[in-house]
């Protein structure tokens, strides 16, 4: 099976190659950087801004909701934001919208749930 997975892989990097061997080298250089300093300039430290305020301001116990409706709403945006800007066709932020709500309707229904206690059940030791 690892071998099945090497070819794959192998695969998908000559296809890629070969992709970016038939494109405008200055475009590929473009999109290359911008990538880059998008990524590193601008969405890794928003996300550890956003680490710092939700360790900072939301109690411990909501926590691990939190962050998971953060990041799941983060990414739902940051593929969503095309069509919400209207690249393509008419601007629509509708969708995004009752997306983000029910996001955050899950993350709500998590932690109403009764949590299981962290701590094992033990039998007291027995009494002299």
């Amino acid at each position: 099976m690892k071998w099945v997975l090497y070819g794959l892989g192998t695969a998908l990097c000559v296809y890629g190659l070969v992709g970016l061997a038939s494109t405008d080298p200055v475009a590929w250089l473009r999109f290359a950087v911008t990538v880059v300093v998008a990524n590193d300039g601008l969405l890794t430290p928003a996300v550890i801004l956003g680490g710092v305020a939700v360790r900072r301001w939301v109690p411990a116990r909501y926590r691990p909701a939190v962050q998971a409706g953060l990041l799941i709403g983060g990414s739902v945006t940051l593929v969503a934001l095309p069509g919400v800007l209207g690249h393509g066709r008419p601007a629509d932020g509708v969708g995004l919208v009752v997306v983000l709500g029910l996001v955050w309707v899950a993350v709500g229904c998590v932690r109403l749930r009764p949590q299981p206690s962290l701590r094992r059940n033990e039998p007291e030791p027995p009494a002299p």
